[in-house]
């Protein structure tokens, strides 16, 4: 006869497991330090197979453990949903919403989407996670986030993730004011050069191919970073379009005019498909979506990309 889980007893074990050891979940939650063991031997008991290895140090979930945490967030993420719904039908607070972004969209389209989600939606508890596609999908898999904007991947071909493409995402190479290359017309003649650019730029490795160039690249995780180093320095900067174009006016960069033909990626949101998301989440991806065709282009333009 399988085991039915408590509820309670899988958020204890989900304490656990975050804490890292019984007394850090039991200080965190305010819970008793011997009523979460009780709990946890219950479980295990239930289960009949051990959740955790004890170390001195605290505890490290077993592989049967591993496999509950997978399906035990699952579990917590759809009641939060829940929760939240019926409260929102209800006329009551909206609930929270954790959603990632790419460096540069987070630049250009956090602050306003932020703004109108707050003005909407005042006591809503609001998370973002700034970072790359391969880490935030394990986040959105495990429903650590509700959604995230980034850079389709080729070899996403999960069922349970549905993409939803916003843009198509335009590079330029830019180098600082005075720079001895910024006259230049081909990638041919930046053979040797140093490269710089913000992470997840899959343009730079057809780029080298074509030219034999790039000996050197820096990426940055931070636009600050990658600001000052272009100034300082005389690497060749790749970078969003978009990000740069007030830079560019201002004359503090200067964009190299190539012949050559920069490839470009779609940029879209990054959803689970087997659960619908709750009402906040909902409300922010629609925001974010608006914002981003406005700042980025209408989705009309992404006819030049397959799908």
């Amino acid at each position: 006869m399988r085991a039915i889980i408590h509820p309670a007893r899988l958020s204890d074990f989900l304490d656990i497991l975050e804490a890292g050891s019984i007394r850090a979940a039991a200080r965190l939650s305010g819970t008793s330090q011997p009523a979460l063991t009780k709990s946890l031997r219950r479980l295990e008991a239930e289960l009949g197979v051990p959740l955790f290895d004890r170390k001195p140090t605290g505890v490290v979930p077993t592989p049967y453990g591993q496999a509950l945490a997978r399906r035990a967030r699952a579990v917590r993420h759809e009641l939060r949903l829940a929760g939240d719904e019926i409260a929102a039908l209800a006329g009551g607070p909206p609930g929270s919403v954790a959603f990632g972004i790419g460096t540069a969209s987070a630049i250009l389209l956090v602050p306003a989407v932020t703004t109108q989600l707050r003005c909407q939606y005042p006591e809503l508890r609001i998370r973002i996670r700034e970072g790359l596609p391969h880490t935030l999908l394990p986040l959105l898999r495990d429903h650590s986030l509700d959604f995230f904007l980034g850079a389709r991947m080729a070899e996403t071909a999960d069922p349970a993730i549905r993409f939803q493409a916003l843009f198509n995402s335009q590079r330029c190479v830019v180098v600082r004011r005075g720079h001895p290359m910024a006259r230049v017309k081909s990638l041919a003649e930046l053979r040797g050069a140093e490269w710089l650019s913000l992470p997840a730029l899959p343009v730079l490795e057809p780029a080298a191919a074509w030219a034999g160039m790039a000996r050197q690249m820096v990426e940055c995780e931070s636009v600050q970073s990658f600001a000052a180093l272009l100034a300082a320095s005389d690497m060749i900067g790749l970078v969003s379009r978009r990000l740069v174009e007030n830079e560019i006016a201002r004359g503090h960069v200067v964009e190299l005019r190539l012949r050559d033909a920069l490839p470009v990626f779609r940029v879209g949101l990054y959803q689970r498909a087997d659960s619908p998301p709750s009402p906040a989440a909902a409300a922010a991806m629609r925001i974010l979506s608006q914002r981003a065709r406005r700042v980025f282009g209408d989705s009309s333009s992404l006819t030049a990309l397959p799908r």
